[in-house]
């Protein structure tokens, strides 16, 4: 296999917003002294430049899949030893020594020939990236840590309730986690006793305005009269150049002041729980009034993922909790024309990457929410559902209201 062939193997198993630098065979080496064939790989984000090195394993024949990531900051460091490898031979094999961010990891190769393409882009990689901080955002690298034995864990829980979420630990002899499992075991056997589940009706809806104001009733497009809330994502409200250069939210105000016109004629009274405008994007909540003591944590993001990040294109999301439940929206606006398919997919991936809310919750960002619950999303997608080269997009094609 030709170093392209490798390479692509390992581009793969990364996600569309990060790309492999140099990857290699080795043998990663545990602390007993036995070892595992494995792939490591000098992965590149392009949300802000930060490297990592990426350790895969074989899984099947062509496939591999991320079990460890080490951020490669002003800390990382290695250092390089021969070692015998065949003794009857007299072959010499080559230690790495890597650490970092308070993690270490050692690396074996029977031959320096090798790794030695990829020793000499990995201390290219850490002489640029000497001066960066050890504080920058390096959350990329958790997508490719211990995903194996992640999964696994997840298989044998034992509360599938998504309420009541027990320890994920690593170690599962630990009496802690026994502790725990065994209590929420006891409660899952009186959960009909301590848990109450209600329905609500949500309506979501999207509409690319194209720059106009709402000049006629929105009755048509509000047609549930008894939704318990209103998700609203909009996209290209202001198609100005001076939004790009001052920014101001004049458009939302429009926008809300049209929307609660419409709302006030309902038998049910409504409020705002949040509203969100980035550019050309808003996304705005409304619920009624009997939700107002429920809601809490509220929260507003706004990621854009256009020419120099500007949100002609990207993201706004609102993430809030109800009783004991959490809901995230986000109106999007993807990149446009039949042959942006991977480009549409990268910004749907950096929305969720980047999107992170700042207050306590079970889910940090996006990308957790989504791990157990769908992404609700009001978006203009730019891509036709049945499009037969957009795999991708199809996937999600429940998740969106597209125009």
């Amino acid at each position: 296999m030709d170093a392209s062939d490798f390479d692509g193997r390992v581009q793969a198993a990364l996600r569309p917003t990060e790309s492999v630098v140099s990857a290699c065979e080795v043998w990663a080496i545990r602390p007993d002294g036995g070892k595992k064939r494995r792939v490591a790989a000098i992965v590149k984000t392009d949300s802000n430049d930060t490297c990592g090195l990426v350790l895969l394993r074989y899984a099947g024949e062509n496939n591999l899949a991320a079990v460890a990531g080490l951020p490669i900051l002003a800390d990382f460091t290695f250092t390089l030893a021969q070692t015998v490898s065949n003794t009857k031979a007299r072959t010499n094999g080559l230690t790495m020594s890597v650490s970092g961010s308070g993690h270490k990891m050692t690396l074996f190769a029977n031959s320096p020939a090798d790794i030695q393409h990829f020793i000499h882009d990995l201390k290219a990689v850490q002489a640029r990236t000497s001066s960066l901080k050890t504080h920058l955002d390096v959350a990329w690298l958790e997508n490719y840590t211990d995903s194996l034995n992640k999964s696994e864990r997840q298989a044998v829980h034992v509360s599938t309730n998504p309420f009541i979420l027990d320890d994920f630990s690593p170690n599962p002899i630990n009496s802690k986690t026994i502790k725990e499992n065994w209590m929420i075991a006891k409660q899952r056997e009186k959960e009909a006793e301590i848990v109450e589940f209600e329905s609500l009706k949500i309506f979501t809806g999207a509409w690319n305005v194209n720059g106009y104001d709402p000049n006629q009733p929105l009755d048509k497009w509000l047609g549930a009269d008894d939704a318990d809330i209103f998700a609203l994502g909009l996209q290209e409200i202001d198609l100005t150049t001076e939004i790009y250069i001052y920014g101001g939210n004049s458009k939302q105000i429009i926008w809300c002041e049209a929307i609660e016109k419409q709302l006030s004629t309902r038998e049910s009274k409504y409020f705002r729980v949040a509203a969100k405008q980035l550019i050309g994007l808003l996304v705005v909540v409304y619920a009624k009034e009997s939700l107002k003591s429920s809601i809490s944590e509220v929260t507003v993001e706004a990621i854009g993922t256009g020419l120099m990040g500007l949100g002609n294109k990207g993201g706004v999301s609102c993430r809030f909790r109800v009783k004991d439940s959490y809901l995230s929206f986000v109106s999007a606006h993807l990149a446009a024309d039949t042959s942006m398919v991977e480009r549409r997919n990268q910004d749907y991936a950096e929305i969720c990457k980047r999107t992170r809310f700042p207050v306590a919750a079970p889910y940090m960002n996006v990308r957790d929410y989504t791990i157990k619950n769908p992404w609700t999303s009001n978006a203009d997608l730019n891509a036709p559902a049945t499009s037969p080269t957009s795999p991708t997009v199809n996937t999600h094609v429940g998740l969106f209201d597209s125009e």
